[in-house]
């Protein structure tokens, strides 16, 4: 017949006792046996729950850690975001002035090259101009110039 308890109690009614002393100290160790088999019990219990809070409280204080951690990862993100979208603004607003700027000098220097261009046709105009009236001094000149008969 198979055991009916962890504790001993096997084929009980096959047990004969002696006398009625025999049997009650029988079972008061019995008893005995159970009582601190309990106890045991409730050592391990004890300690299995106060390793398991202990536990419980290491994960709760590594979760709060990681709630914690997650939290201020978030606000990072958030952060860095919006100094990306400033510096995003601030890069749109360079190339724009830097645009205009461009356009503004190209301008400039398109005004500048029709100014020069303008300048040195009239430089040219001077100039031939300035030939002309050398050429015709020289004219002039020439066609004064005393002959032999005129120094006379």
């Amino acid at each position: 017949m198979p055991s009916t308890s962890s504790f001993g109690i096997d084929d009980e009614e096959d047990t004969q006792f002696d006398s009625p002393e025999d049997e009650i100290a029988h079972y008061r160790d019995k008893y005995r046996q159970a009582i601190e088999m309990l106890s045991d019990t409730r050592a391990e219990l004890e300690e299995f729950q106060q390793s398991s809070k202990e536990l419980e409280d290491e994960m709760e204080q590594e979760l709060a850690a990681n709630d914690k951690q997650q939290a201020d990862l978030r606000e990072k993100i958030k952060r860095l975001e919006q100094e990306k979208d400033e510096w995003k603004n601030k890069h749109i607003a360079l190339q724009k002035m830097h645009s205009s700027t461009t356009s503004a000098m190209q301008r400039e220097m398109d005004n500048l090259r029709s100014e020069r261009d303008k300048t040195l046709v009239a430089l040219r105009d001077l100039e031939m101009g300035n030939d002309e009236l050398e050429r015709n001094e020289r004219h002039v000149d020439y066609l004064h110039v005393p002959t032999g008969a005129d120094r006379s």
